[in-house]
């Protein structure tokens, strides 16, 4: 049966602290599942669908029922910065308006307290008060404890609690290990999916995205019935540069051409749908102006050193971008049969 949650606080403080009586065995072992109750309780919250931050919320809120501090929090780090911070108060408490790692460079200052299990314990904040940067604790903070969150070494997160009671301080570190696991291992796994996300809808040699992001993003921007614009760009010479060359100068005309596309068109989204076919996505366009924009486009490509034909087109409801995609593509096929007439080759060595 379990113990009332007034009473569970009351016999969990005392046996932290030693104030009041042995507990018996049936007490302390009512507590014991309590606790692994609520650890378990914690790790579903991260299998529920939310993000990490908002699943971590309510984490704390349920870690609240067996540690008091006045406060808790949790951050992300991601590429160097801190983002998603979610915060946890006590009864009658305020938040904080210095988190003690609201920046990385915070973060990082307290590194240096940590243990060999990542764990920092600050009893008394006091005493790190001289050798602390300006505005890095909280007027109200005393003490505080945190787990870092590591993948291979690097900062990937944290949770901590500040003013913990110093009864519970054994019980506190226990409870923050524990969720630190379970949070840990699904940051890395969510780091995973991401990585292996980018891996595939990016092109890994031309670094824009690929094919499988196109057909991905089409999907989403058709339901969206906005007015879309499409240019589809083919490379005219490649397979010329590749048989003369050899496929390494080849590579690194692709390359040159998203570079190229990418600074003639930055208000696109640019894929690499084929070998030497590009398509760049514009969201809905002013008609007018993005007509009359990709005219001044093609002028300008065709000043350059490196050819590439272009076609374009545009409706006024993106669930017709598969006729606008053709349309653009035929244009593209007549400029390109326009520049091998004036470059005197052969449309099939291309």
């Amino acid at each position: 049966k379990p113990v009332p949650i007034e009473e569970f606080r009351r016999l969990h403080f005392e046996n932290q602290t030693g104030l009041g009586p042995l507990l018996s065995e049936q007490d302390q072992i009512a507590i014991n599942e309590q606790v692994d109750n609520v650890i378990i309780r914690c790790a579903k919250f991260l299998h529920q669908g939310e993000s990490i931050p908002d699943a971590a919320a309510k984490i704390m809120a349920e870690m609240g029922t067996l540690i008091h501090p006045d406060r808790m929090y949790f951050g992300l780090v991601k590429d160097g910065q801190i983002e998603k911070v979610r915060e946890w108060c006590g009864p009658g408490v305020e938040k904080s308006k210095h988190p003690i790692t609201e920046t990385i460079h915070n973060a990082r200052w307290w590194e240096r307290y940590a243990n060999k299990d990542d764990v920092i314990i600050v009893a008394d904040v006091a005493e790190v008060m001289e050798s602390a940067p300006g505005g890095i604790i909280d007027p109200m903070c005393r003490n505080f404890m945190e787990v870092l969150l590591k993948d291979g070494g690097q900062l990937i997160g944290y949770i901590g609690v500040e003013n913990y009671v110093k009864a519970e301080v054994l019980n506190t570190k226990s409870l923050l290990q524990s969720i630190a696991l379970f949070l840990n291992a699904e940051i890395k796994n969510q780091l995973l999916i991401e990585q292996l996300t980018i891996l595939s809808r990016t092109d890994q040699l031309a670094g824009c995205d690929n094919r499988n992001a196109y057909d991905e993003d089409m999907m989403r921007l058709e339901r969206k019935r906005l007015p879309i614009g499409i240019v589809f760009a083919d490379l005219n010479g490649l397979k010329s540069t590749n048989d003369s060359y050899g496929h390494t100068k080849g590579d690194q005309l692709i390359i040159r051409t998203v570079e190229l596309l990418k600074e003639t068109y930055p208000k696109g989204h640019l894929y690499r749908i084929g070998g030497d076919e590009f398509v760049i996505v514009f969201d809905d366009p002013d008609q007018q102006l993005f007509l009359a924009e990709m005219e001044q486009k093609k002028k300008a490509l065709d000043r350059n050193a490196i050819h590439i034909s272009v076609g374009w087109g545009w409706s006024s409801n993106s669930t017709e971008r598969e006729r606008v995609q053709f349309n653009a593509e035929q244009m593209m096929y007549k400029n390109k049969t326009e520049y091998y007439k004036v470059h005197d080759r052969r449309r099939r060595t291309d």
